[in-house]
């Protein structure tokens, strides 16, 4: 069964009626990259995530697509800021 975060993401898929979007959404990479620094990441971390989607949905419920586009491209930028300042431990190398 599927976790909350997949189920979020299916729903506003679904949402969009966009028959294109589910091939195009790079869930697997997402899973994997997530996994990997999980550990790396704070409870304050997650629930900042959570409030993030929490602005998407609302941004989609009230059918305002530039709100939904700006508060994911925020949680875009927040999550890419704290990616590059993890530790290098966090991504090993495989070679």
């Amino acid at each position: 069964m599927p976790g909350k975060r997949q189920q979020f993401y299916d729903l506003l898929i679904a949402i969009t009626g966009n028959s294109q979007l589910p091939s195009l959404f790079p869930t697997m990479r997402i899973h994997l990259l997530r996994l990997q620094i999980q550990s790396y990441r704070s409870s304050d971390a997650r629930k900042t995530d959570i409030d993030d989607f929490a602005a998407v949905a609302r941004a989609v419920l009230a059918g305002d697509p530039a709100a939904a586009e700006k508060a994911l491209a925020a949680h875009d930028k927040r999550v890419l800021r704290v990616l590059l300042e993890m530790p290098n431990e966090a991504f090993p190398r495989t070679d």
